[in-house]
């Protein structure tokens, strides 16, 4: 998404990762400028203008992330909301059943996750 955000608001991007497998998608379905940077290249990230955000940063397998957030109130949610429908910025998802929950975490321990899961409990729900 931050990749998205930029680019709508013609800035530079690059990406920053963890393995090269996410490569191709981040220059080519993202359309990062051009720069892929593993986070474990010193040498790469120091040619990164000497400033890197981090938006997050994966601690461990146990599902543990660091991250921060800049949220502002209501007006500000609407406005970004906004912002992404003008500009067609919507998230990659991948739409799982409830009874997926087991494999779904099994593809995260062992790093099979390109997307954000969402759980669709509508075609599970009680009745």
């Amino acid at each position: 998404m931050a990749v998205k955000f930029r680019k709508a608001l013609g800035l530079h991007a690059t990406v920053v990762s963890t393995s090269t497998s996410k490569k191709d998608e981040a220059l080519n379905l993202l359309k990062a400028d051009d720069r892929f940077v593993r986070i474990t290249d010193k040498q790469q990230l120091e040619v990164c203008y000497g400033l890197v955000y981090l938006l997050s940063l994966h601690t461990s397998n146990r599902f543990q992330t660091l991250s921060g957030s800049v949220t502002g109130g209501t007006k500000d949610t609407q406005e970004m909301l906004e912002f992404c429908a003008a500009n067609k910025i919507y998230p990659r998802i991948e739409v799982i059943p409830i009874d997926y929950i087991n494999e779904a975490l099994e593809r995260m321990v062992k790093k099979d996750v390109k997307y954000h899961f969402v759980i669709d409990i509508k075609k599970n729900s009680l009745k």
